[in-house]
């Protein structure tokens, strides 16, 4: 599934409320001009503004911008598991990581 792009979530976020991009800007302060540069993807709200809108919304900043927790975990561990290869095939014999590359050239051939 793909993730929503920010400045459809926020129109959607928006909408769902029923209200106008005018009402919105007032309650968050900020220019309607600014709001709608955002909704169209032309420009993209600071920090700052993400956690007004996120509290406005009652969401997480992570739903808001479409952040999965979970998969960026398990990337995080990927990458973790990666290093830890790394650093045990860089210190194993020279015998060793011979057979590690002969059996990646297989497994990449296949």
């Amino acid at each position: 599934m793909m993730l929503m792009e920010l400045h459809v979530k926020l129109r959607n976020e928006r909408e769902r409320r029923n209200w106008t991009q005018k009402y919105l800007c007032t309650l968050i302060g900020i220019n309607p001009t600014t709001y709608s540069n955002w909704e169209q993807g032309s420009r993209k709200p600071d920090l700052e503004a993400l956690i007004k809108l996120a509290d406005l919304y009652e969401i997480t900043l992570d739903k808001l911008v479409g952040r999965d927790f979970n998969q960026h975990k398990q990337s995080v561990n990927v990458d973790l598991e990666l290093l830890q290869f790394f650093s045990e095939v860089q210190a194993a014999t020279n015998q060793k990581r011979d057979e590690i590359i002969r059996y990646w050239r297989y497994i990449n051939q296949n």
